[in-house]
């Protein structure tokens, strides 16, 4: 799993730190600040690659929470 974190000196307004992705299993884990883990399933790289270059992160997660049934609390 790769992952990629955000500079929080310049995301400071965004709740989470960090996202994994893993290609193979197109699981994508959101690592929030709280130290709380959500793990999304069947992402596709593309939906990944909007999210690190978006300005809205907290809009796009929440729009992926309501299109995905099967999100997993991992921590």
């Amino acid at each position: 799993m790769l992952t990629t974190t955000f500079d929080r000196t310049l995301w400071e307004n965004i709740p989470f730190d960090a996202i994994s992705y893993d290609k193979d299993y197109q699981l994508l884990d959101i690592h929030f600040v709280n130290g709380k883990t959500i793990r999304y399933h069947s992402i596709s790289e593309a939906v990944v690659f909007q999210l690190i270059i978006s300005l809205e992160k907290e809009r796009m997660i929440e729009q992926l929470a309501t299109h995905i049934e099967d999100v997993q609390k991992v921590q």
